[in-house]
């Protein structure tokens, strides 16, 4: 073996029998074809082991670019050619300040890679970029994706120690899981899974539905959700406890569904309008059919139930209960029952003058009529009652006509007695 000493430089080189040249520089027993051992103890780069490529002199300092490049193919193809990949320095501003590029030559021909082969780099700034050489930002992609693949690994946004937001996947990749970190405990928060369904709020459990939302308690003052328009008006709202606004923007929810505005409108089928439910300018409630087509019915379905009035108990038995006064223009009663036509019948059993002069003295009411403490306790029906008034009013016009036939009876003896008188 043959060795070669410069001592003012330090220089060892050293060549084997296979005609290897090593090169030291610091070292007798270099390594690898280039050696660099220093034994300064400077933690800041001052001074080192280091390898200074300068591209200028300090009397032409015009050098744009120094760097190094390699090359894995042994056939000799010339000077300069086939050196595929490296690593450039490129000069970007004065006093040598530049950005570091990592190149990379993809071509399968003689050519060498030059700066527009840059994949990967690093500005004076110490902003990255793959794909793009002046990078804004810290790390800077450009007409690729960024991969990350670990069971366990994740993206991290925040501080250091401090509070920060986690992205994760699960299931394989299949999910993906957000969690926050307060600088002590992890918690997780949404979870987006690869089937389409979102969970807000639901932790690491998959969402059960395409939007899963978990409030943070049941207060009736806190929301679980909100939509808003372009002004910061609530469109929909829906507080924690389940009630839900529509353009509401008042704080008192007190029942389950709370609208604010023109009330709302009722569709048999598209574009088929059947009805509406509205407040009007009196803070009236108005329950409107539709006015036009063949349904122009409000409809309270009376077999599924009774309908009260000023009330909440119905009274048993019947459809309509109201607590108060009615008043109309008028109203129509239909009965199943026969209207009372049937005094008129030469059958009727109508009652003789002094029958019914017995029967009011002892029992201080017409018969078939309610006693007064009957009515007074039970109400009255005013079919029925009705009925029962024309059943009397043709009981009278019985005994009015019977009355006048006694009359006329009467009037023709008397007639007959004054014919008698004035003869004699």
């Amino acid at each position: 073996m043959k060795t070669m000493i410069f001592p003012a430089a330090f220089f060892f080189i050293v060549t084997s029998a296979y005609a290897q040249t090593y090169v030291g520089i610091g070292t007798t027993s270099p390594e690898t074809k280039l050696h660099v051992v220093d034994t300064v103890n400077t933690a800041d780069g001052a001074a080192g082991a280091f390898i200074n490529l300068q591209n200028a002199t300090v009397t032409s300092p015009i050098g744009v670019m120094s760097g190094i490049r390699f090359r894995l193919d042994g056939v000799n193809s010339g000077i300069n050619t086939r050196f595929k990949g490296g690593i450039f320095f490129q000069k970007t501003n004065l006093f040598g300040v530049g950005t570091l590029l990592f190149v990379n030559n993809s071509t399968g021909d003689n050519s060498s890679a030059t700066a527009t082969d840059a994949r990967m780099a690093i500005t004076s700034t110490g902003n990255v970029g793959i794909g793009i050489v002046t990078p804004n930002y810290k790390l800077h992609i450009a007409t690729g994706d960024l991969f990350v693949q670990s069971s366990a690994g994740r993206i991290i946004y925040g501080y250091d120690g401090g509070n920060q937001w986690r992205y994760s996947t699960t299931g394989g990749g299949a999910d993906l899981l957000m969690s926050s970190f307060n600088g002590s405990t992890e918690t997780y928060k949404h979870y987006f899974s690869q089937n389409g369904d979102v969970g807000i709020g639901i932790g690491s459990t998959a969402p059960v539905a395409r939007l899963d939302l978990k409030t943070s308690s049941s207060s009736s003052g806190t929301s679980a959700m909100m939509i808003r328009n372009s002004s910061g008006d609530t469109l929909i709202r829906v507080r924690d406890n389940g009630y839900v606004g529509i353009g509401y923007n008042g704080s008192i929810y007190g029942r389950p569904l709370n609208i604010e505005g023109n009330g709302v409108n009722f569709y048999y089928d598209v574009n088929t309008f059947g009805g509406s439910i509205f407040p009007d300018v009196s803070n009236d409630l108005v329950l409107w059919s539709n006015n036009s087509g063949p349904g122009q019915n409000v409809v309270l379905q009376p077999s599924w139930g009774q309908v009260t009035m000023g009330t909440y108990t119905p009274a048993t038995g019947y459809k309509l209960s109201v607590k108060g006064k009615v008043i109309c223009e008028e109203a129509k009663v239909q009965l199943s029952a026969s209207w009372p036509d049937y005094v008129f019948k030469s059958d009727y059993p109508l009652m003789t003058i002094p029958d019914l002069e017995k029967s009011i003295r002892k029992e201080q009411h017409l018969p078939n009529i309610p006693a007064a403490a009957d009515m007074e306790k039970n109400g009255i029906m005013l079919g029925d009652m009705n009925r029962r008034i024309i059943e009397k009013v043709e009981e009278l016009t019985l005994y009015i006509i019977d009355l006048n036939k006694q009359n006329e009876q009467l009037r023709q003896e008397v007639d007959q007695l004054k014919k008698q008188v004035n003869k004699n």
